[in-house]
């Protein structure tokens, strides 16, 4: 890697200018890969400053290794409902519960080789494309130039890290002794992310998880439990993946009906499906205050209701706390508002503590300095920071104007069964076209599965169609194979599908998809 970079320092630079590079991009996420490695690709001199390991929280502590550890449940799922399959597992859950049968370290130990595999590849790809990547926490001197702190005792390997209770590590922030150094580039990006944001609730800091945390968790709490706090697709996959593998589940929602911002049917039928799955959850609940015992290790959660308990305070006890209370993006200590760049979320005259405001090339209220991916808080998905460095890459280095589209992004939950979304939700098409110009098309059904397995679980297909134009504008799947289902339907629906283009398809039988095909009856 060294001779690499040592080679890549003697690139020609694109542009004509005095500075060290072309571009330097803070974060290696996957947003800042993909725009780092592209823009190399078309010829120019790149610096990746990295404080963590490349691959960023899609990779490294977000989508991968909660797929992963969502697969690994689904085996348990499987053995615990096949008993009317002819299998005879009949003591599993019971046997789950006493931790006789899962090797939960075993599960993190393969997981966390499976994260420094995929490390690996995104590093030599970023030394392929020549790109120098610099191991440091980077942070603005003025609009051309970047000071690295560097960690000169840095341990970036996947088991190196410690999330036990009341850690303190903070990824992304320089740690003991560093060293110091400068470099200069023609345009910066910003591709920095986010980060688990967590309330001012009396005794947080008694060592609750984040989605970072519980990724590394030394031992299941199989015997008191867990408690998620949150009702986003973040607390919903880990509920399902805790239940799933036997600990025992209490979710609390501030709200009435958990995954905000999805479309009402995908919320209810998850939230039926999950308490079928013995998920206990208290909506419109609040904690108000936490507090664990320095003898039992046993956190006592207050919470409070005004619709239950008469409005009384009340208390659970559980092993562990799990916060998915949502995330902020990750800019407080690159000192952008030195420099003038404009922040989400500010009263007149000053910043706010949201996404970096970009416009529709990601390019900040500072000229040459660009941001992409959550740290501008316009859609948080891993797969829409990819497209947005990719698309900057090509309009700075390769003479392109290509537009970044924010419309029609699918989107899933790896809940059980999963959930995924593409377009309007119905509430968000009669805002759009109005009550009467929309037809919506619903199907609950048992899938074929469960017929058999018994456990209750429904599956949920719906096509919500502008009547006028017979368009389809949104489509919401609740399923087992949700997400690979929707994947097909966002290119057709980005295409423009309509209706009727569903109607004349004939569908793969038996397939819970083929309900797409024989939608007819609209609601009322």
């Amino acid at each position: 890697m060294a001779q690499q970079q040592q080679d890549n320092s003697k690139r020609e630079k694109k542009g004509k200018h005095e500075y060290d590079y072309d571009l330097v991009v803070i974060g290696a996420g996957s947003g800042g890969v993909r725009c780092s490695r592209i823009s190399a690709t078309h010829g120019a001199k790149v610096a990746l400053i990295e404080s963590f390991k490349v691959g960023g929280t899609c990779v490294l502590r977000g989508c991968v290794p909660k797929k992963l550890l969502w697969y690994g449940a689904a085996v348990g799922r499987l053995i615990s409902e096949s008993h009317n399959f002819g299998w005879n597992f009949d003591s599993f859950r019971e046997d789950l519960k006493k931790g006789d049968i899962l090797s939960w370290e075993r599960m993190i130990d393969n997981k966390n080789t499976e994260l420094d595999r995929l490390n690996k590849i995104y590093l030599n790809n970023l030394i392929k494309a020549g790109v120098e990547v610099f191991d440091g926490f980077g942070s603005f001197i003025d609009q051309h130039t970047i000071q690295i702190e560097t960690n000169e005792n840095a341990n970036h390997s996947a088991e190196s890290l410690d999330f036990e209770e009341n850690s303190k590590v903070i990824l992304g922030t320089p740690q003991g002794k560093t060293t110091k150094k400068t470099i200069t580039a023609d345009k910066i990006v910003i591709a920095t992310g986010s980060w688990p944001s967590l309330p001012k609730t009396p005794g947080i800091e008694a060592g609750v998880m984040t989605s970072n945390e519980i990724l590394e968790m030394k031992k299941l709490p199989l015997k008191h439990g867990i408690a998620i706090v949150g009702g986003g697709y973040i607390a919903v996959e880990f509920a399902t993946v805790m239940s799933s593998i036997g600990v025992p589940v209490t979710q609390i929602y501030r709200s009435d009906l958990i995954l905000r911002g999805f479309d009402d049917d995908v919320r209810k039928t998850v939230t039926e499906n999950n308490n079928k799955a013995g998920i206990k959850l208290h909506t419109n609940t609040d904690v108000i205050k936490i507090e664990k015992s320095e003898v039992t290790g046993i956190y006592t959660l207050t919470l409070q209701n005004n619709k239950d308990h008469e409005g009384k305070p009340w208390t659970i006890e559980v092993e562990r706390v799990l916060y998915a209370t949502g995330r902020k993006p990750n800019h407080d200590t690159l000192n952008i508002s030195k420099l003038g760049i404009k922040v989400k979320g500010g009263t007149e005259g000053e910043n706010g503590e949201g996404g970096i405001k970009v416009d529709e090339n990601s390019k900040t209220s500072v000229d040459n300095i660009y941001a992409i991916g959550d740290v501008t808080d316009r859609i948080m998905l891993t797969p829409v920071a990819i497209h947005e460095g990719h698309c900057l890459a090509d309009n700075l280095f390769n003479g392109k104007d290509r537009k970044i589209d924010h419309d029609n992004v699918a989107s899933a939950v790896f809940s059980n069964p999963g959930a995924s979304s593409c377009g309007l939700t119905e509430e968000k098409a009669v805002k759009k076209y109005g009550d009467d110009k929309i037809d919506v098309y619903v199907a609950n059904f048992t899938p074929m599965f469960h017929t058999i397995s018994k456990s209750g679980m429904k599956s949920m297909m719906k096509l919500i169609v502008e009547r006028e134009s017979d368009k389809v504008v949104g489509c919401h799947i609740v399923d087992e194979h949700s997400a690979e289902t929707m994947q097909a339907v966002a290119v057709a629906i980005k295409a423009g599908i309509k209706k009727s283009d569903f109607d004349v398809t004939i569908g793969i039988h038996p397939t819970a998809a083929e309900e797409l095909c024989t939608l007819r009856t609209k609601r009322s």
